[in-house]
């Protein structure tokens, strides 16, 4: 246990140390986890165990998060968190918390993580952790992004922001500057965003957290792809790859090898895209990372479907949901059912289009994620347009744009001049 906690503790300390902090957990990664399995079956029989339970989560809960499958985690830390309430340890349940947010996040269930977060910033307020409170509302501002709620996500991020300046916590300050350029890229504000991030890649060298300065060097070169200044975006990019791999960090760098792709791929230089998104691959493969695997897939789908190989994409694309269905992560479920749609749509297949995009209509409802919403809506909205059904057509667009309208999106005037096009032709 404390090997875990050391570990932990140098990840965090950044430069040198988080590389010693990784290699110690690796080293000792097969007698933590069977420490942890041993104590799963055990923690309630003794107040000494029960406190052992809530330390092998809490301890290495940043390291744990790093290596660990989102499935897996929420295990140890619903275990943790039955413990830390036995106990009355009120500032651990509010970590555990915080931290089974943060793994349903990363399984897309989005409205199960606010949940959490908003549990832990009631702890945390109760117990007057202004560390804690900071963190738990910058969650909760990424996770109504993830709903497509950006005022909103803005809002917490601010005060996120202010609180982290008021107690000198700079991470907190570094992070709370880039979940704003998360917020800002999404309406569309990307030089705004870029100015975020730029400030929290400073912020990030400073206090040495190299994964922090490989996820800005990442952001910032999204932000330039999204801008269309591609070789800007590889210098940013290829900058977190090898961050990524000095750090042995395998998700990140899988992760900094997709956004390679993508840009390659907008470049038109779709067989390079390909060659990065199945190193990608590779890599998600054989670390078991599920949520990587998923996403790979369907960037080779979207890169395949590019060269008009529609077959390919197809397949990549079923790949891609069987995975996302198996781990339960509904937001790329969404995703490539939608982009399954697309693939059918450009194959002539106009039904099954249909079926597959109405699919991932549902569960946009179902998660809550308005922006996603818009965007299906706005997409069955074209495919009739396309079979000449103005009436649907307008019915969809016009509904896209009320979605569109109600969270600001700057999507809402490309909808308005379909739905214009189209009371032409009636």
């Amino acid at each position: 246990m404390n090997t875990l906690k050391e570990a932990d503790t140098k990840y965090l300390e950044g430069a040198a140390a988080t590389t010693h902090g990784l290699e110690l957990f690796t080293l000792n990664q097969t007698n933590i986890e069977t420490s942890q399995a041993w104590v799963a079956k055990r923690f309630s029989q003794d107040e000494a165990t029960t406190l052992l339970c809530v330390e092998l989560a809490i301890n290495g809960r940043n390291i744990l998060s790093l290596r660990l499958q989102a499935s897996i985690l929420i295990q140890l830390l619903v275990d943790a968190l039955h413990a830390a309430k036995q106990l009355g340890r009120r500032q651990d349940e509010e970590d555990c918390l915080s931290g089974l947010g943060l793994a349903y996040a990363r399984l897309g269930e989005t409205k199960k993580a606010i949940e959490y977060h908003e549990q832990a910033l009631k702890i945390a307020q109760e117990i007057n952790d202004r560390k804690g409170e900071e963190i738990s509302l910058g969650n909760l501002g990424a996770a109504y992004e993830n709903l497509g709620e950006y005022e909103r996500a803005i809002e917490l991020h601010e005060r996120s922001l202010k609180i982290a300046r008021e107690i000198g916590y700079k991470r907190g300050i570094g992070s709370s500057l880039s979940n704003l350029g998360d917020a800002r890229a999404a309406i569309g504000d990307t030089r705004l965003a870029i100015r975020y991030y730029e400030e929290a890649l400073i912020i990030a060298t400073e206090i040495g957290d190299r994964r922090a300065e490989s996820n800005r060097l990442s952001n910032l070169g999204v932000a330039y792809t999204d801008l269309g200044e591609y070789d800007r975006a590889i210098q940013y990019l290829e900058r977190a790859l090898i961050i990524s791999r000095d750090l042995r960090d395998r998700r990140g760098e899988s992760a900094d090898l997709g956004n390679l792709g993508l840009v390659y791929a907008e470049l038109g230089d779709v067989e390079k895209a390909i060659k990065y998104h199945k190193e990608a691959l590779s890599i998600a493969q054989e670390m078991n990372d599920k949520n990587g695997q998923s996403s790979d897939w369907g960037n080779l789908g979207a890169a395949y479907a590019r060269l008009n190989k529609f077959n390919e994409a197809i397949e990549c694309y079923e790949e891609s949901i069987a995975i996302a269905r198996e781990i339960g992560n509904r937001q790329t479920e969404s995703t490539q059912l939608g982009n399954l749609g697309g693939a059918y749509a450009e194959s002539g297949e106009t039904d099954k289009a249909i079926e597959f995009m109405n699919q991932s209509l549902s569960i946009l409802r179902s998660i809550g994620d308005k922006e996603g919403e818009g965007n299906q809506l706005g997409n069955l909205g074209r495919i009739n347009a396309s079979l000449g059904r103005v009436e649907q057509a307008i019915t969809y667009l016009k509904a896209s744009l009320k979605i569109f309208d109600s969270i600001e999106s700057p999507n809402a005037m490309i909808v308005q001049q379909m739905l214009e096009e189209l009371s032409g032709r009636k």
